[in-house]
């Protein structure tokens, strides 16, 4: 493979869970899963979940995203390894989010909406949801979901509730510039669930260059969901965990 890329901090780990390379952000062993899945069945993936495609929610002008695949003149074989964690691809909140759904819905895609019901006549007629495609299988998904609340646990304090279990994952993008990239300016972000066993909630926090310490995902946009998630769940009294209430003394 040809060029270089490390972790966050510039550190190993060594041999690690998936649950720590989710928490800790370890590039290069998420870098090292996708090289032993192939590009082909890498893309396949990349497209089961959405990217590169319209949402279908309607809003005007949805971009598409940006996804490089072999044969198309910008493919490069480093691109398997910086693309499992995510840079050079470009995809939408919505994107995200969507995608997101099939790790709460049994593996499979939802239809986002952004109208939950309209009034006709004096009737009331709701937008039930629908399937897009299958992403996962159901025991994969729900694998997902535990893997993503021990990620909270392990290395994302600032994203959990107390007497919740939430399940998520911070991103730290940087920006790309004429050249390369900035060196400073990155865009923060979490998306996470709660409660993890239940989901009420699906969140994603996206900050575009916030300033010093801040420019990481889980300092930033990490804590940012806490709050908004933690006044959501008293707004629709949501009550704890039975798992997290029975821990306490």
């Amino acid at each position: 493979m040809a060029g270089s890329f490390g972790n966050w901090d510039g550190g190993a780990r060594g041999i690690i869970t998936l649950s720590e390379i989710l928490g800790y952000s370890v590039n290069t062993a998420v870098a090292w899963i996708n090289l032993q899945l192939g590009v082909e069945r890498f893309i396949e993936y990349v497209r089961r979940f959405g990217f590169g495609e319209s949402t279908g929610t309607g809003l005007g002008e949805e971009a598409s995203g940006f996804i490089k695949e072999p044969g198309d003149g910008l493919w490069h074989p480093s691109d398997l390894g910086t693309n499992a964690f995510g840079q050079g691809i470009a995809v939408t909140p919505i994107q995200m989010i969507d995608a997101y759904t099939a790790f709460l819905n049994d593996g499979v895609v939802v239809q986002p909406r952004l109208i939950k019901a309209v009034v006709n006549h004096g009737h009331l007629e709701e937008t039930a949801p629908q399937e897009r495609r299958r992403a996962i299988a159901p025991e994969t998904a729900r694998l997902m979901q535990e893997l993503l609340v021990n990620a909270v646990e392990l290395g994302i304090e600032s994203a959990r509730i107390e007497g919740y279990r939430v399940g998520g994952k911070s991103g730290t993008a940087e920006v790309p510039i004429p050249g390369g990239y900035h060196p400073t300016d990155t865009i923060a972000s979490f998306i996470g669930f709660v409660p993890a066993d239940a989901p009420k909630v699906l969140i994603l926090i996206k900050l575009d260059k916030p300033k010093g310490v801040y420019r990481w995902g889980s300092q930033s946009a990490a804590p940012t969901f806490q709050r908004l998630a933690r006044r959501l769940l008293t707004y629709w009294n949501v009550p704890p965990d039975v798992s997290q209430t029975a821990q306490r003394p």
